[in-house]
């Protein structure tokens, strides 16, 4: 009886720690959701480094996972949420020429109380988007 408690009780540490360990990872790269939910952000997104078409974008992103994007021409709803996995930040928009771009699984390279700078390497196209508070 008191080996199987032993077992029961290491079993659980290892989980625990474990557990831990992959939640401060996560926490310490990707971006905190609720302050990516706080405030409206303003896009500048850099392709191939030059400055992308649309330069006046906003995201606003809900706790829910939905996101709204809005330009002078667009205003777009999808998707996102954090890829824990692969610490990605992962958005998807509704079908818009425009926003096809951001349709993507980006790396955070900065995650900052006002700023988060997302990249993305695939394709033959390097592209850089960085969300401020306006």
């Amino acid at each position: 009886m008191n080996t199987a408690l032993n077992f029961g009780f290491k079993c659980m540490l290892i989980c625990s720690l474990t557990a831990c360990n992959s939640f401060f990872r996560f926490s310490n790269s990707l971006p905190d959701s609720q302050k990516v939910t706080e405030n409206t952000w303003s896009a500048k997104i850099i392709e191939n480094g030059e400055q992308h078409k649309l330069q006046d974008l906003t995201l606003n992103f809900s706790p829910s996972g939905k996101v709204v994007a809005k330009c002078h021409t667009c205003d777009v709803k999808g998707y996102w949420y954090e890829d824990e996995h692969s610490d990605k930040f992962i958005m998807s928009f509704e079908p818009n020429e425009e926003l096809c771009e951001l349709n993507k699984a980006w790396d955070v390279q900065v995650s900052g109380s006002s700023e988060i700078v997302l990249r993305n390497n695939d394709g033959a196209t390097p592209t850089t988007i960085t969300l401020k508070i306006p």
